[in-house]
């Protein structure tokens, strides 16, 4: 990593300062800020889903456009991705035991009116260029989740993949 390059041209990506680690014809890697550390998981970070395809190519059912997201693979993958799950304010209809609702103003860096919910059936994989940092209150941060809500979503999220006997209400 040590010969990476300042873009030329930023204005043409959806994000600034980003790095280019590869500028061959096939293919150009572009690493997000957090490109210099491994997230843990209950970290929550912004994910751009839409970095590649863009707002027209995207479909739904499919996780669409910049969204927070909480890891919750560890730092010894070294695969420069890792598991996520989205946050929205929009309350899923219908509701199910795999959604995870966190309180309006539960965590100072997520909405303070409305819900949050964790879709854990929208579980992804994704690389760490598509992952920034949260802005909050002018500075970038790397909020964490507590362990009970993370191991909440952990339960939720093994339910949706039948690894769990999850029953409504938890």
């Amino acid at each position: 990593m040590s010969n990476r390059q300042p873009l030329r041209n930023i204005s043409m990506l959806p994000f600034k300062n980003c790095l280019v680690e590869d500028r061959t014809l096939s293919s150009m890697l572009v690493v997000m800020p957090i490109a210099g550390f491994r997230p843990i998981p209950g970290t929550i970070l912004i994910c751009d889903y839409d970095l590649h395809h863009g707002p027209r190519n995207a479909r739904r059912p499919e996780m669409i456009k910049r969204r927070p997201v909480i890891v919750l693979s560890g730092r010894d993958c070294q695969t420069g991705s890792c598991i996520v799950v989205p946050l929205s304010t929009t309350p899923p209809v219908p509701r199910r035991p795999y959604h995870h609702r966190i309180a309006a103003g539960t965590y100072s860096f997520l909405h303070a009116t409305r819900d949050s919910w964790v879709k854990c059936d929208m579980l992804g994989v994704v690389g760490y260029y598509r992952l920034d940092r949260l802005r909050h209150g002018g500075r970038w941060i790397t909020p964490q989740i507590t362990a009970t809500d993370l191991a909440h979503i952990r339960t939720q999220v093994q339910f949706v993949l039948g690894l769990s006997g999850l029953r409504a209400g938890n």
